[in-house]
């Protein structure tokens, strides 16, 4: 698909499925997350998809917060580092602290 069409349909379609009850749409979300970011500008991530991404890494589910630390390299390299390097940096550190799970610090190590 096009970048018009991500941007218009697929990201709405992200963000109201980040917020689904159910634990393993989240995860896969997080996990799917880069294919779309692939594809669209970088505003529009910066704007709503990595908000959307910062929000799932302090999901109440480790499964899904573990999922967002398995994605944090590739998000990395869709990330405008000129805008968005410290707020990066600072969910990294999220996963490396996570005070209830051990997965999710060993997945970010």
């Amino acid at each position: 698909m096009g970048q018009q069409i991500n941007e218009c349909y697929v990201v709405n379609e992200f963000r109201a499925l980040g917020l689904d009850e159910q634990t393993s749409v989240r995860c896969t979300l997080a996990q799917n997350l880069t294919n779309v970011s692939k594809n669209i500008s970088t505003d529009v991530f910066s704007q709503q998809l990595f908000p959307l991404y910062d929000g799932l890494t302090q999901d109440k589910e480790w499964k899904v917060r573990k999922a967002c630390a398995d994605v944090v390299a590739q998000i990395a390299e869709v990330t405008p580092m000129d805008k968005d390097s410290q707020s990066l940096q600072r969910l990294y550190y999220r996963f490396l602290l996570d005070p209830s799970s051990k997965i999710v610090r060993g997945t970010a190590f």
